[in-house]
Order: structure tokens, then sequence, then C-alpha cells
């Protein structure tokens, strides 16, 4: 990996701009100061200027250890569901329980065995109590759908199979009163309804499972492959989304972001939310880290 490449990524994951730094000073046990291996180690120190706020001066202060395990995890990965009890679970806040403006993306990879709810909305871990599967899929039909909306029938859509972006919008005070649900395939509206969302009124969960309503079909357990998911606090609009269609986010420079999970750990059992809001989670019962990824760029 290339130290300076991987010194931006720290930057960026932090709100660090250059102009805050008086200096960076990159050390590494390789031989070759501009590049690092596996098994290297690398120190990245930054020294601040008056410009940082408190908690970047902690950050700067302490220096930011990077390691080769996560040089390697900065390659692409994304998350294999098995639809036999594995999961996962993420703490969304309680934005989402409220008759807000809303929209959720993700990437999922559509085969003819793919099933299962891939963003459902609960207010109980893992999925019980109130939960809304705003996005599912069965098979080549993918559905975006908010609880009460359209008269409480998902909007659906069946696509090809292969990699495929899912986006589903509601605006509750839309300038348009007649399609205030909003359902994207790759950018593309392929379905609209009017309708006010009835949410839990709680803190809510991001979940793959879902015991509750679903379209016909759909099963209780995610079986699949997804990556790169994202929820934010507006309803995107089609150019907005298809701005972002081929590029990994900037969760940390977007306010509108209320969760952003690249879903690239490739090890271990935790999601890391790039967003502002630090909404990481866990993921159960061999759910898989897999390098067959969406058709995006990193940053």
């Amino acid at each position: 990996a290339q130290l300076g490449k991987i010194t931006k990524n720290i930057l960026d994951r932090y709100g660090i701009s250059s102009d805050t730094l008086f200096n960076t000073i990159i050390e590494s046990n390789n031989i070759d100061s501009s590049w690092a291996k596996v098994g290297d180690t690398v120190i990245v120190s930054f020294v601040g200027n008056e410009l940082l706020t408190s908690e970047q001066i902690e950050i700067v202060e302490n220096g930011v250890i990077v390691t080769s395990s996560q040089i390697t995890n900065n390659e692409n990965y994304s998350l294999s569901f098995n639809g036999d009890g594995s999961y996962l679970n993420v703490p969304i806040g309680e934005y989402s329980g409220q008759n807000n403006a809303i929209s959720v993306e993700a990437w999922v990879y559509v085969t003819e065995n793919t099933n299962g709810p891939i963003f459902t909305v609960t207010n109980t871990q893992p999925g019980g109590g109130w939960n809304m599967p705003f996005l599912s899929i069965n098979g080549t039909t993918v559905y975006g759908w908010l609880w009460q909306v359209n008269n409480n029938i998902p909007l659906a859509y069946t696509t090809t199979t292969g990699w495929h972006k899912l986006s589903v919008t509601y605006d509750p005070n839309p300038i348009n009163p007649s399609n205030n649900l909003n359902f994207y395939v790759d950018g593309i509206n392929v379905g609209n309804a009017s309708g006010q969302y009835s949410p839990s009124g709680n803190d809510n969960y991001w979940s793959t499972y879902n015991p509750g309503a679903k379209p016909s079909g759909v099963n209780s357990y995610f079986t699949g492959i997804m990556d790169e998911v994202s929820m934010w606090s507006i309803a995107l609009n089609q150019e907005q989304i298809t701005s972002n269609l081929n590029a990994e986010l900037n969760g940390l420079c977007d306010s509108n972001l209320i969760g952003y999970w690249k879903l690239n750990s490739g090890s271990g059992d935790q999601i890391i939310d790039y967003s502002e809001s630090g909404y990481n989670g866990l993921i159960y019962n061999d759910v898989a880290w897999n390098t067959n990824t969406s058709p995006i760029s990193s940053n």
C-alpha cells in the first residue's frame, strides 16, 4: 500500500484537513519509505496547528499507528449471509423512528437465490417488535417499502442478475404529494407512490433479520451478498443518487448521512460506520467477508 494514500485515509477518517497540520511524519520498518507491504508496521504522526478541534488535537498528539492488518483491510470486501440464522444488527438511533425525510441505499448481488431483508428497521434486537423492511429481495425481484405508504403495498421491480444499487427515498412534505415515496435501481426510478410513513416512535436498529411483515416470498433471514449501505436524513433525488452511484461516499463530509457502512473490514465481527454518527454494529452466526464486491471506485 502506498504510504501517502494510507495517511490521506487516516486524515479523512478523523476529519483532519492538511491545512490544520504543520507536519506529517511517517515511519516504517520497511527500507522503502514510500510503500508498505504485508507484515510492515507503519507509524504516522501528525503535528497540528491552532485550527484543529479539541478532539482532533487528541488524535494528533497521540499519533496514529497503522498495522499491516489494517493496510490489508483497505482492500474492498462485502458481506455474505447464508440465510440460516446469520444476520447483522446495527443501532441507528431515533431518526428512523419518526416521520422524517429519509433515504436508504444498498448494493446487493442479485441471483435467483438471493432472498430476504436487506435493510430492516426494527425497534427490538435482533429484529422483532416493530419492524419494516425498507429494502428486501426475492430472487430477481427487489422491493422498497415504508410502513403504511402506498396503502401499505411495497414497490416492486424485477431486475437482472449481478450487482445492483437499490435506493428508497421518502419525504413526508414533498413538493409533489403524489410521489413522496420513490424506489430506484441503479439510479433509475422504477416506482413511486404516496402516503405517510407510520414509524416505530422509538430508537431503532438496522437488521437483516425480520420475522414480521415482509413482501410475499421474502424470507426472514437474508441470503446473499451486500455492500456499501447508507442511510440519509433527506429524500435523495435522482441526480444525487446517480452522482454517488459509482464511488465510495465521504461520510465525514456530508452532514445528511445518518450512517455509512462500507462493509470493508475483511475480518472480525464488527461493522464500522464511516459517518459522523458512529453507528457501529455486529455480525452474527457465520456471516462471511467476501471479495465479490460492488462495482464502485474507492476513495
